[in-house]
């Protein structure tokens, strides 16, 4: 696909399409949450997310579609300085390589000297392709269990689409 890819921030109006990218099995196994999430919980976790200023919560769309969606907040695991992203695209557009530059465009959003990490589970090998081919690196010295993370710097643009 070569349309033209860009992200915008979430609305209330998204809150339906949001449940749909992450609430499916393949999304709820690469999830480090794992179980499947009931609509009114859903609608709640949403509208307390729209309303955090410190986190950024971008729909990714392609043509004027939605495909997909990109949070990054704080996470007291890593620490008030860094941002942990998730990346999640909507059941029917992946594995058309889209991942890497819907992140790309997201990370393109932030101002200079954020840092960014990625809590990926070991097994989900796509997410881990695509944090490589971002241009996160591999922290040796933070550990998650069950997870590998990745850190990416601002200072550092991600490497164009």
């Amino acid at each position: 696909m070569n349309g033209q890819l860009t992200v915008r921030p979430a609305t209330p109006f998204d809150v339906w399409f949001t449940h749909h990218c992450g609430n499916d099995p393949v999304s709820r196994s690469m999830s480090l949450g794992g179980k499947p999430i009931p609509r009114d919980t859903h609608q709640e976790w949403y509208r307390k997310k729209l309303a955090q200023p410190s986190s950024y919560f971008f729909i990714a769309m392609l043509e004027g579609a939605r495909i997909g969606i990109i949070r990054l907040q704080p996470d007291q695991y890593f620490g008030s300085d860094c941002l942990e992203i998730a990346v999640t695209l909507a059941p029917e557009f992946r594995g058309l390589g889209l991942g890497a530059n819907v992140m790309i465009v997201a990370l393109a959003e932030l101002p200079k000297g954020v840092r960014v990490v990625a809590s990926i589970k070991e097994e989900n090998t796509a997410s881990i392709r695509m944090v490589l081919r971002v241009g996160f690196q591999f922290d040796v010295e933070t550990t998650r269990p069950g997870c590998v993370i990745y850190r990416w710097d601002s200072s550092c643009r991600p490497p164009a689409r």
